[in-house]
């Protein structure tokens, strides 16, 4: 949270953005935010709001803007966000309507089976299983 409140602050938001962007028309597997309201961007940048949660009460901030905040911390500054997110991985095989990109079938299949093979050939209870998936 510190470092996407600095993001917004110094003004280097729009930059990494556009990082991002360009990591991913590299081929990585992971959804850019695309409908960002920059106009609550720099109201932002010029309130110089001091926390997270100053961010969260402009009109404008979203979702997709927090997302990308949250993508370029993890991807571009290497400072994770919660893994227990599960937005971050919804786009992982592609979206049903093509984007990020066309749902890989196959990829897909791949996955579920895996994820069931290692849950069935984990060392956990019933109760523990249940509570992974």
């Amino acid at each position: 949270r510190k470092l996407i409140v600095d993001l917004v602050r110094d003004g280097s938001f729009r930059r990494d953005y556009e990082r991002l962007v360009s990591i991913s028309r590299r081929g990585n597997a992971f959804y850019v935010p695309r409908k960002i309201d920059w106009k609550a961007v720099e109201k932002a940048y010029n309130l110089q709001i001091e926390d997270f949660e100053d961010l969260l009460l402009i009109r404008g901030i979203g979702r997709e803007a927090i997302r990308a905040l949250a993508l370029i911390s993890d991807i571009i500054y290497n400072v994770e966000y919660d893994k227990q997110d599960p937005a971050k991985y919804c786009f992982a095989v592609g979206g049903k309507d093509g984007v990020p990109f066309p749902v890989r079938k196959n990829v897909y299949d791949e996955v579920i089976n895996f994820l069931s093979e290692a849950l069935k050939q984990a060392r956990l209870s019933s109760f523990e299983k249940v509570d992974k998936i």
